[in-house]
């Protein structure tokens, strides 16, 4: 790959015709970035690394529930076979007991059962909308790059061209900052958390753009405004246009304008998602009564489990607390370095190499004459 221009500014400053392509330092950020999570052990791993795991089954979610219910379960399974108390020989309260423990496995945990499934569905449908929205980031960005470069490399409108492409560059990083720390509660707490490095756009865009970007009150919509005004300079349509050449850029400008109003569409899907949790009150009744289970399931099934109800009823309570928290884990999938969640620096880091590869072709398009209009016979 070719060596090449820092920014526009260079571009413009150095005279040369030549759009900027391979950055290495663009590249190692996003993927370093990433690094720990495309590393970490995934579902298609096999079964020995996926049992022995800690930070990918979210353990600390569940961590003091599970705690509390094993002591409890524990201090009252001792307390029931202290031979003093003679609670396994009164026949009559161990039967009693047992009718309670069928009438409450059947329309407690039955109906629990339900509302997990539901609360595991709704966790994993969102985080594959949230994966397929970024597919289609992914898609539009290659797609929107290739259409300005092939139809915007005009003679004169070199320079606005590599902007517009370096700020479509630039849109998915800002979308992958910002939505990280978008919150419906906490937007303006969390502003200056929001951190796009120059490293991050080196290549594309000057360290005064980035900061810019950085210090908008929305850096995606910062860009997408930069976007659009530089492609209105590419396609724009004046009184010394040919008139051939009107209705074609006309059309592409319609065009382009379609592709960025989907690149928005899908931000505000994403934002839609990540400040729009499942109500709490779902969560809080579910929490509450899976918690209130766990601890009488203990005191329920011991007349029949004798000292096995401590291991029973400690995986059991794994089990359904580490379902809730699956589902709290995948609700919003945007967090940095959460194994769980969607690797944004790595979809951001291969979308950067396609734009280069994208660019470096273009140049060898160039170089060769492709853009120079030949009439036929």
């Amino acid at each position: 790959m070719t060596g090449v221009p820092q920014s526009a500014a260079d571009i413009e400053s150095k005279g040369t015709t030549r759009l900027a392509s391979y950055n290495p330092v663009l590249l190692t950020t996003l993927h370093d970035g990433g690094k720990y999570h495309g590393t970490y052990t995934t579902g298609r791993s096999g079964y020995l690394k996926t049992l022995f795991i800690m930070q990918g089954r979210a353990f600390g979610n569940v961590i003091q529930p599970w705690l509390v219910v094993t002591l409890i379960t524990t201090i009252w399974t001792v307390v029931f076979h202290v031979e003093s108390l003679h609670f396994y020989e009164d026949k009559e309260l161990c039967e009693r007991m047992r009718n309670y423990s069928s009438i409450y496995t059947y329309a407690i945990s039955t109906t629990l059962s339900f509302l997990l499934t539901f609360r595991v569905n709704r966790g994993i449908n969102r985080f594959w909308v949230c994966m397929k929205l970024w597919g289609d980031i992914t898609s539009k960005t290659r797609s929107f790059v290739s259409a300005v470069l092939i139809h915007g490399y005009h003679a004169d409108k070199k320079i606005d061209t590599l902007k517009a492409v370096s700020w479509i560059a630039a849109f998915p990083v800002a979308v992958k900052e910002y939505i990280r720390y978008f919150a419906i509660d906490g937007h303006n707490q969390r502003q200056n958390d929001i951190m796009i490095t120059h490293s991050e756009m080196c290549g594309f865009l000057t360290e005064k753009e980035v900061n810019n970007m950085l210090t908008a009150i929305h850096p995606a919509l910062y860009a997408a405004n930069e976007i659009r005004y530089h492609l209105k300079r590419v396609f724009v349509v004046t009184n010394e246009t040919k008139p051939a050449l009107s209705p074609a850029r006309s059309s592409e400008m319609r065009q382009n304008e379609a592709k960025l109003d989907s690149l928005l569409h899908d931000l505000t899907l994403m934002e839609y998602i990540g400040g729009n949790p499942i109500p709490v009150v779902f969560v809080s009744h579910l929490r509450t009564f899976l918690i209130l289970y766990l601890l009488s399931l203990g005191f329920l099934k011991t007349f029949d489990w004798g000292w096995a109800t401590i291991p029973f009823v400690s995986m059991i309570s794994f089990m359904l607390l580490g379902l809730d928290s699956a589902a709290a884990e995948t609700e919003v999938p945007f967090e940095k370095d959460h194994v769980n969640d969607l690797n944004l620096d790595w979809f951001c880091w291969l979308l950067m190499e396609d734009i280069m590869h994208t660019i470096d072709q273009v140049n060898e398009q160039y170089d060769r004459g492709a853009f120079v209009y030949k009439p036929g016979p």
